[in-house]
């Protein structure tokens, strides 16, 4: 994420039990303030939407009260999802240039390779 001369970067961590969100204002690439706010989790269980709608609605809950506290409109979030059932896979993917004739990368060649790398990623069982 880059930032330009004063943006802020905004966190929000999902959590079994609660949702949290963190706002750092930044100005000249140093953090001038942070703004923090937390709220008890509904809709998820595990690390699982059990309830998208209830899930949703404590997440624009948690980021209107974020916004009331810092004035800021956030319309870039970095997220985390917690829980003991989360499991991490590492995959790669490779899509050949050489065939088109160019070596430029598109949007489509990104796309291609994030496909294959999920599929490569998930489990077969």
């Amino acid at each position: 994420m880059r930032l330009n001369k004063n943006e802020y970067i905004c966190a929000l961590d999902i959590g079994c039990s609660k949702l949290s969100a963190a706002l750092a204002k930044v100005a000249k690439r140093e953090i001038r303030e942070m703004v923090f706010e937390g709220i008890p989790a509904k809709g998820i269980r595990d690390g699982s939407a059990i309830d998208s709608i209830e899930l949703i609605a404590c997440i624009e809950r948690l980021m209107r009260a974020l916004k009331a506290k810092s004035g800021v409109n956030v319309k870039c979030l970095l997220v985390n999802i917690s829980g003991r059932d989360i499991v991490t896979k590492h995959s790669r993917a490779i899509v050949p240039l050489a065939e088109r004739g160019n070596k430029v990368i598109t949007a489509s060649d990104i796309r291609k390779a994030n496909e294959q790398a999920r599929i490569l990623g998930s489990s077969l069982d």
